[in-house]
């Protein structure tokens, strides 16, 4: 992997972000950046406007109304779906979701999902402050209120899946949390200790790994410590309110899925290998047993989409704003 090239490609596309900007009426910066839509106007990040800047609730990202943000391309590249019924079930028959069986009465597409109510997360997995939010998750909905659901985390040009802050907080405490990081069998054995993000703010992860449905088979990473320090964290926080919503009956299966720009391979390779592999998606598998994630083809997502009736000119805008490649050639 080379790390130069891949910050390149962050690079280009910020450029070209900044370049396609210059043809969108009323497009107006922050001040500060060129890549940065000012607030007032923030719905242009989005290719239905303010309609689709609604999906999100009020839950914009810091940075979301970035030309590069991953929130505005979730939404754009599942926007169609969450707008149409016939694009939802068109895509769901392409999900590792809907397995061989037959599909679902119902298909609903969430942004930044939290769980089944606000109150879950803190409840089950310890999330006192901001929950942990489920980029896209596709919910399809089957006779006798059974539920099965689709969750997807999805990559820009972010070089990597986020790490846990508790590898980068308390250096100046006693028990420094980064310490606590390097041995995962101390962990193990008294997570409510060792585990910064457990002992100070009360997260219930390690509960969940623990219990006997979970199938997790906890490895170190290459140099004796936690897993969740580099790359994994976000998916394993994926994987943790798949697995509450589960053991609470709340769901009938639920598949993780990530979705990534397909010139980012930056984003899915990790730093220091986990149980031998250095990629995200590998890494991951190789802990978590039977709820793997799987990889979702972003040409593929798009062409899905438009094959069942997306908005006429969406296709070529994603294409366009973010350098997407169209389908090979003879496909549709």
């Amino acid at each position: 992997m080379n790390r130069a090239s891949e910050v390149k490609f962050a690079e280009r596309l910020k450029r070209h972000l900044e370049s396609w900007a210059r043809d969108v009426e009323q497009f107006r910066d922050d001040g500060d950046h060129p890549w940065v839509l000012d607030r007032s106007v923030s719905a242009l990040n989005y290719f239905g406007g303010r309609d689709w800047e609604a999906v999100l609730s009020g839950q914009l990202h810091t940075w979301g109304h970035a030309l590069n943000s991953s929130q505005a391309f979730a939404v754009n590249l599942f926007g169609p779906a969450r707008f149409s019924k016939a694009v939802a079930r068109a895509l769901w028959n392409t999900l590792p979701a809907a397995g061989d069986g037959p599909g679902p009465d119902r298909v609903d597409v969430h942004f930044e999902y939290s769980g089944p109510d606000k109150a879950f997360a803190k409840a089950e997995l310890g999330e006192a402050g901001k929950p942990t939010q489920i980029d896209v998750a596709i919910e399809g909905m089957f006779p006798g209120g059974v539920r099965q659901m689709q969750f997807i985390e999805v990559k820009l040009s972010e070089s990597k899946f986020g790490s846990c802050r508790g590898a980068k907080r308390g250096k100046n405490a006693p028990n420094p949390a980064p310490d606590r990081c390097r041995n995962l069998s101390e962990i193990l054995e008294n997570p409510g200790k060792q585990c910064w993000l457990t002992d100070v703010e009360g997260r219930r992860y390690w509960q969940v790994i623990g219990r006997a449905t979970s199938g997790m088979n906890m490895k170190a990473d290459e140099r004796g410590g936690c897993p969740w320090q580099g790359g994994l964290y976000q998916l394993m926080r994926n994987w943790a309110l798949a697995r509450a919503m589960l053991d609470r009956g709340l769901a009938a299966r639920i598949n993780l899925a990530v979705c990534v720009h397909p010139s980012n391979h930056a984003a899915i390779a990790l730093t220091t290998e986990v149980a031998g592999a250095d990629s995200v998606v590998d890494a991951f598998n190789a802990l978590t047993g039977p709820m793997t994630v799987s990889k979702l083809d972003v040409v593929e997502v798009i062409k899905v989409q438009h094959a069942a009736g997306a908005p006429k000119e969406w296709r070529s805008y994603m294409q366009r704003r973010y350098l997407i490649p169209p389908a090979p050639s003879g496909v549709s």
